[in-house]
């Protein structure tokens, strides 16, 4: 296989799920530092924390742990918590509101990871993995064009790794 391409859910069908967690979670990595909520907001800091722990979940879940649901529901809560705090007309920061939707996309990945573990059929959480992570990389690569080329070595280095094939969990 030449170079790998990961742009959209059927090109990161090359990867088990927790690897597509891993994947997600480098690209919200990248653009985490581009959360910027309005200056001196009482809930800015709370909200860059909340960011910080949502990806570290899904981490957790990309290492083969297994967060709690409390912790997922946790994350999720606060990330749209800091979505809305940089979305609006007052305080509307669409960069920073694009950086924190790659942290919600990731952590609704690694739920829907979670999913696939339990059930009896684990193919649609599995594509709803997928489009999520889907959703992280556009997201990411659309307000750092420099996401797109480590994106991709991220990418091609899980692939060689062969952590297993999509929909499994994979190592």
């Amino acid at each position: 296989m030449g170079a790998s391409v990961a742009e959209n859910a059927t090109d990161l069908k090359q990867l088990p799920l927790r690897a597509l967690v891993a994947y997600a979670a480098r690209c919200a990595r990248r653009v985490q530092p581009l959360y910027a909520p309005p200056e001196g907001h009482p809930e800015a800091a709370e909200c860059q924390a909340a960011l910080d722990a949502a990806i570290r979940v899904a981490e957790q879940f990309a290492s083969g742990e297994e967060p709690s649901a409390e912790s997922f529901s946790q994350a999720e809560e606060a990330t749209v918590r800091a979505i809305l705090l940089v979305s609006g007309d007052d305080n509307g920061n669409p960069v920073a509101a694009y950086a924190a939707n790659v942290v919600y996309a990731t952590i609704d990945a690694a739920t829907a990871g979670v999913a696939a573990l339990s059930d009896a059929d684990p193919l649609p959480a599995a594509e709803k993995l997928a489009d999520a992570v889907a959703v992280a990389y556009d997201a990411a690569t659309a307000i750092r064009d420099d996401v797109v080329r480590p994106a991709k070595l991220d990418f091609e280095m899980l692939h060689r790794m062969h952590l297993g094939k999509f929909p499994s969990v994979g190592e």
